[in-house]
């Protein structure tokens, strides 16, 4: 028996308030370097190796929603999205649309330091639009490293 959507965000709601923490795991310079590459700041490129992936964009944390090495083809939706989206919280299978991005940057993070995130529900309001219901859910999640918050990132995403 399939859930319904205001089921999904009743369960959504029940777990306002609730902290979830994964562990990222080590900074790698090869992605490093991708996301400096994606971002065009080739500028960057010339530097020495070392200069280069030591060196981690703002954004690297915030930027990427799955730490893992994906999710296995049967456990995916029937349009390739994962039912488990954000960082150890359970979306019911809700497709997620992002629409802002809070950020406080407190730390430089480095190539080779640990990070874990933890994440947290922090508001579920359920929304009717021109074409029916959504769920706007904001998240926060704050990037860690030896205990100190490296990164805060608030998000607001639609759910439907």
């Amino acid at each position: 028996m399939a859930t319904s959507f205001h089921d999904i965000v009743e369960g959504l709601q029940e777990q306002i308030g609730r902290s979830f923490a994964v562990i990222l795991g080590q900074v790698d310079s090869r992605q490093t370097e991708r996301l400096w590459m994606s971002v065009g700041r080739f500028d960057v490129m010339h530097l020495p190796r070392t200069t280069v992936t030591e060196v981690v964009p703002p954004l690297y944390a915030s930027s990427i929603m799955e730490w893992s090495s994906g999710v296995p083809e049967a456990k995916l939706n029937f349009d390739g999205t994962s039912l488990d989206q954000i960082g150890g919280l359970s979306l019911g299978g809700l497709r997620l649309m992002g629409v802002g991005q809070d950020l406080e940057f407190l730390a430089q993070i480095e190539t080779g330091m640990e990070l874990i995130q933890e994440t947290t529900i922090e508001d579920v309001q359920l929304k009717t639009g021109k074409s029916g219901d959504l769920a706007v859910i904001s998240i926060r999640r704050v990037f860690k490293n030896n205990g100190q918050d490296m990164l805060r990132c608030t998000e607001t995403f639609i759910g439907r």
